[in-house]
């Protein structure tokens, strides 16, 4: 039995019963602002806080969080420069194994 029926949506398929609470936000698949999958449970937990990945959270909103908050975000020159930065860093972690 599902408590709090008025927050859930009732769904039948096959005589499988699908029961969701209307009032979650979904998680993307992928990071609003860098465009990098959200994968773990530090990227939720920043998704819920600052909508964005826990790499952008580190880079971006530790910066400044006020600006992060009244809507401020990198530049696409920034962001060009951080995801190569990205990339570099994970080849190398890639190669060393």
């Amino acid at each position: 039995m599902v408590s709090h029926m008025s927050t859930y949506v009732k769904k039948d398929y096959k005589n499988i019963k699908i029961y969701m609470n209307e009032d979650i936000e979904s998680l993307p698949t992928f990071c609003p602002v860098c465009g990098y999958a959200l994968r773990n449970i530090e990227d939720k937990f920043s998704y819920s806080s600052y909508k964005c990945c826990n790499s952008c959270e580190n880079k971006w909103v530790y910066l400044n969080p006020d600006e992060w908050k009244n809507g401020k975000r990198p530049t696409n020159d920034e962001l060009e420069k951080y995801i190569n930065e990205k990339v570099d860093i994970e080849l190398n972690m890639t190669l060393k194994i």
